[in-house]
C-alpha cells in the first residue's frame, strides 16, 4: 500500500515537472505571449499617419508587418493591445538628457555624436487625423520634428486620454488652438521653442488642473511682443515645473503665478520683469529660479528673505547674482 502511494506521488511529481517544462518552453520560444498584438484598426490608423509624413531619414522603417506594437516608437497595453504611446521624438532630441524635470541639455561628451543626428527628422504640413483612432493614447511626443510653421492639428485637442504631450521644437506656428484645454488629463505639457503667434490666447491652461509640468519657453514669434496671457489663470495645485522664459512677459502678466505654491522649478528668464514682486516669497518649495536677462534693477526684493529652499539661482548679472546669493545665504 505504501509503495502504491509512493508510485502515485512520483507520477504526480513527474507530470507536474513535464507541465512546467512545457510552459517554460512555450514562454521561451513564443514572445507573442508577452503582449497582445495591436488592433488592426489602430494599425491602419498608424499607416495612414505615416503616409502623411515625409520620412527621408527612414526613421519609421520598422513600421511594417501586422503587429504595430513592435514598431519603433509605439507602446501598447500588454493586456488589451491598444496603442497607448506614440514617441516620435527625433534622435537628436533624444540625445539630450533631462537635467531637471524634463529640461533638456546636451551631455558634454555627446556633442559630436548628437550633431550627426541633427538632420534626422520627420516632416509634414498637414498631419492625418487618423491618430484619433488611437482612443487609448496617453503619451504623444513629436519633439524636434519639422511641421513648417503649420498650426497644431485641431484633432489633438480631442485626444482626451493624453497625460503626456510634448511638441517642443517641432516647428508649429499660428495660434495655439484653445481646444487643448479639453485635455484635462494632462500631467505634462511642453510647447516650448515653437513659432506661435504672439496673439495666441492661452487662458485654456486654466482647465488643466492636473498639470505637474508646463514648459512654454520661447514659444512665440517675436519674443518681445506682448503675449495675450494678461488674464491667464493657472489652477493646477500640483504644478512643480514651470517655464515661461523668453516670451516678452511683464510683471503684470505674472500675477496668476502668485498662488502656485507647489512650484519647485521656475524659469522666467528673458522676459521684461524689471522688478521682483513681493509674492515671490510665497514659493516655499522653490529650489530653482531663473530671472536672467529680465532687465532687473533697483533693490533686491525682500521676498527671498525667508526662502530657505532655494538651492539654485541662474545668473541675473554677475553683481546682482552675488548680492542675491549672499542675501539668500547660498554663498559660504
Amino acid at each position: 500500500m505504501g509503495i502504491g502511494y509512493q508510485n502515485v506521488a512520483a507520477c504526480a511529481v513527474l507530470v507536474l515537472v513535464m507541465v512546467m517544462a512545457e510552459i517554460a518552453g512555450i514562454c521561451a520560444n513564443s514572445s507573442t505571449l508577452l503582449h497582445s498584438p495591436c488592433l488592426e484598426r489602430e494599425r491602419q490608423a498608424l499607416v495612414k499617419f505615416k503616409a502623411s509624413l515625409n520620412d527621408s531619414s527612414n526613421l519609421l522603417s520598422s513600421w511594417h508587418g501586422h503587429d504595430c506594437c513592435r514598431w519603433e516608437g509605439i507602446g501598447c497595453d500588454n493586456v488589451t493591445g491598444h496603442v497607448v504611446m506614440l514617441d516620435l521624438a527625433t534622435p537628436f532630441a533624444k540625445c539630450w538628457r533631462p537635467m531637471w524635470e524634463g529640461e533638456y541639455w546636451l551631455r558634454i561628451d555627446d556633442n559630436d555624436n548628437c550633431d550627426l543626428l541633427y538632420n534626422q527628422y520627420l516632416e509634414a504640413r498637414n498631419v492625418n487625423s487618423s491618430l484619433l483612432e488611437l482612443e487609448y493614447l496617453t503619451h504623444l511626443d513629436l519633439r524636434g520634428n519639422r511641421f513648417h510653421s503649420s498650426p497644431i492639428p485641431m484633432f489633438i485637442g480631442s485626444m482626451q486620454r493624453l497625460r503626456y504631450l510634448s511638441l517642443s521644437a517641432a516647428g508649429f506656428g499660428g495660434r495655439i488652438p484653445s481646444n487643448l484645454g479639453n485635455l484635462t488629463n494632462l500631467h505634462f505639457l511642453d510647447l516650448s521653442r515653437n513659432e506661435f503667434s504672439p496673439d495666441s490666447n492661452i487662458n485654456w491652461i486654466s482647465h488643466l488642473s492636473l498639470l505637474e509640468h508646463l514648459n512654454m519657453m520661447g514659444s512665440f514669434i517675436y519674443n518681445k511682443s506682448q503675449v495675450n496671457i494678461i488674464n491667464l489663470t493657472i489652477t493646477a495645485p500640483n504644478l512643480h515645473f514651470l517655464s515661461l522664459a523668453d516670451n516678452g512677459l511683464s510683471v503684470s502678466n505674472l500675477d496668476a503665478l502668485q498662488n502656485m505654491t507647489s512650484l519647485v522649478h521656475l524659469d522666467l528668464s528673458g522676459n521684461n520683469l524689471t522688478s521682483v514682486s513681493s509674492w515671490f516669497g510665497n514659493f516655499k518649495k522653490l529650489e530653482y529660479l531663473d530671472l536672467s536677462w529680465c532687465g532687473l534693477h533697483g533693490p533686491i526684493s525682500n521676498a527671498f528673505q525667508n526662502d530657505n529652499s532655494l538651492t539654485s539661482l541662474s545668473p541675473l548679472t554677475f553683481m546682482t547674482t552675488l548680492l542675491l546669493q549672499f542675501h539668500l545665504g547660498l554663498l559660504s
